[in-house]
This record gives structure tokens, sequence and C-alpha cells, in this order.
């Protein structure tokens, strides 16, 4: 079974697979994001498409989207993202 873990900075999504880091994405190359809840109150965070695409693992791959899955509080996440996104005023 796959360990994944995820770090949201003021810039950047992070996924580390079995404790190394496999993919980043700064924020303002993602799309909006948008949450899908499950009914043991975790949720799926996912990006629609944004003005570039991801770096690490699937550079080479445009279709390859992040997802951050298995999420407690998950449109809090969301809502964290989305501000994190906005320009600054």
């Amino acid at each position: 079974m796959k360990s994944t873990s995820y770090a949201l900075t003021d810039q950047r999504v992070v996924v580390w697979v079995r404790g190394k880091e496999s993919t980043s994405c700064y924020l303002e190359a993602l799309g909006p994001p948008q949450v899908v809840e499950h009914g043991d109150g975790t949720g799926t965070v996912t990006f629609g498409r944004g003005v570039g695409f991801l770096v690490g693992l699937f550079q080479d791959n445009d279709d390859a989207q992040i997802e951050l899955s298995g999420i407690e509080d998950a449109r809090r996440v969301r809502d964290l993202i989305a501000t994190a996104q906005r320009p600054p005023r």
C-alpha cells in the first residue's frame, strides 16, 4: 500500500510517496481547486486546468493532474488553496 503525504505552502503543493518527494507544483500553475467529499468524512481535492502543468514526475504528461486524496476537512483545504491562488492586492 502506498503511503502518500501532502504539504501545502503559500506557493506550492508538494506530494511525497513513501517518504520521497514525487512531485510539486506551483499553485499559480494549477486551475481552481475542486472537492469531492466521501462518506467517511474525507475528501479529494483536484484541480481544473491551469496555465502550466506539473513539475516533477508528471512533467512530460500534459494530461496528469495533482490529486490530494483522503484529505480531512477537504473543503477547508480547497479554500486555503483558492485563497493562496488569488493575486495579492
